[in-house]
């Protein structure tokens, strides 16, 4: 069963994994490791409907994708996720520009 206290969705269970988006993430999160995540946080992420991007946790999946390699495909997520996400408790934190500079400083695959 994937649910926290925070929300019974499993993207939540993944999410919290990859908190926060910042240098430290090159050292915790393992490209390999991402790929094989990927796929599941992106399908939890559709399951949870709006609850994902409204609540912020599409702006992980945006740098999860990009800790994977593709780059580009994490810019253009990024770029979809509403403004006043990023200007709420669901940007998690996060401001669009350090999303980005995320997603431009992870190595590549």
């Amino acid at each position: 069963s994937f649910q926290t206290w925070f929300a019974p969705y499993a993207v939540v269970s993944y999410g919290i994994q990859l908190l926060p988006l910042t240098p430290i993430a090159e050292y915790r999160d393992d490209p390999e490791w991402a790929a094989e995540l990927y796929p599941l946080y992106k399908e939890s992420c559709e399951a949870a409907g709006d609850f994902c991007t409204d609540n912020g946790w599409s702006i992980l999946q945006a740098g999860l994708l990009a800790t994977t390699g593709s780059h580009e495909k994490a810019i253009n997520q990024a770029l979809q996720v509403p403004e006043k996400v990023f200007a709420t408790d669901g940007g998690i934190g996060n401001s669009l520009s350090n999303t980005l500079w995320f997603i431009a400083t992870r190595k590549p695959v």
